[in-house]
């Protein structure tokens, strides 16, 4: 079955020049891109009406559980003799939990935890002094340099910006059916009071498109006005060049709002393949992390219980534990 929201230019193929057959295949892919984006749309926000029902109070649970584990071992440090390396151990991971649960959310009783595990070194000269030193020595030789390059580049942004002619004039067609649709729709031309806000809401329809230089619309609209495909096509075939230019853009818009909207899942899950991604994967893929962040809460809220009613589990979990340094800004700088 067709789309009869299609437009297109109604003549004999045989009588087609390639504008106008281009005219029709772009017609054709804008439609489907538009039912593409819809359908990830759609599919965007019922993920995020899931993801806050049921793995946003998952989240916040697994917080609280940290948190209270964190103040447990801050708590267990001060009333229970442990040897020496048991405590270098738990105040190892108390320290780094609170830096963990800090960088999730602002807690002003983990902070204070984390002050009174962080013993600062003696200050020293850090090699980062020379390091960043020397980047500022070859900032201020390349200077000149950078700002020669920046301008020529500012050129050609400027140079790329500018309307090609078939552009402008493709505009200018579009102009002219608003202009058109907005002199049929006038409403204060209209007499009866229930066509006047028929026309109205139209005209509404027309001013988005324009301003959204939404061709496709604007010709729909134009179609279900006049009631006449010879006057659609005439239009069409005066102005097909210019006018294939507006939809060119029109598809690439829609193209990269599309992959933006499947961009979002291949973030949410790491490693997705934009290729094969369908909403079947998706619902799959969030009902095994809602699983796996719900089996995470029960081991947490057990380990709590646990180490709360037995000191001898607590030790044995804390003997099990090995020490990773965390590493430095240098370290990270220069891996």
């Amino acid at each position: 079955m067709k789309n009869s929201n299609l437009i297109k230019i109604h003549s004999d193929k045989r009588d087609l020049s390639e504008e106008q057959k281009l005219f029709n295949q772009l017609s054709e892919q804008i439609e489907k891109k538009k039912k593409e984006l819809l359908k990830w749309e759609k599919c965007a926000e019922e993920y995020r009406q899931k993801h806050t029902k049921y793995f946003f109070p998952l989240k916040n649970e697994l917080y609280e559980c940290r948190k209270n584990l964190v103040l447990l071992f801050d708590m267990r440090l001060e009333d229970i003799d442990f040897n020496n390396g048991e405590k270098r151990k738990l105040k190892a991971l108390t320290h780094d939990m609170c830096l963990d649960l800090l960088d999730e959310k602002y807690d002003e009783k983990v902070e204070i935890i984390l002050k009174k595990y962080s013993k600062p070194g003696p200050k020293k000269k850090s090699i980062l002094d020379d390091f960043f030193k020397d980047i500022a020595s070859k900032m201020e030789e390349n200077i000149g340099k950078w700002q020669e390059e920046m301008a020529s580049e500012e050129e050609e942004y400027y140079e790329s910006e500018q309307e090609t002619k078939v552009e402008k004039e493709g505009r200018e067609s579009m102009k002219d059916i608003y202009r058109k649709l907005a002199a049929i729709l006038h409403p204060d031309r209209e007499l009866d009071e229930e066509e006047k806000k028929r026309k109205t809401e139209v005209l509404q329809r027309v001013t988005a498109a324009y301003r959204d230089r939404n061709l496709t619309e604007l010709l729909k609209i134009e179609l279900e006005e006049t009631k006449s495909m010879m006057n659609t096509d005439k239009l069409l075939k005066e102005n097909t060049k210019e006018l294939n230019q507006v939809l060119r853009n029109e598809l690439k818009e829609l193209r990269e709002k599309v992959y933006l909207s499947k961009r979002y899942f291949q973030i949410s899950f790491n490693n997705l393949k934009l290729s094969n991604l369908s909403k079947k994967k998706i619902d799959h893929l969030f009902d095994k992390k809602v699983e796996h962040t719900d089996r995470i809460v029960k081991t947490a809220k057990n380990d709590l219980e646990n180490f709360t009613t037995n000191v001898k589990s607590l030790k044995k979990f804390i003997r099990s534990l090995e020490i990773r340094q965390r590493p430095s800004l240098e370290d990270l700088i220069f891996m």
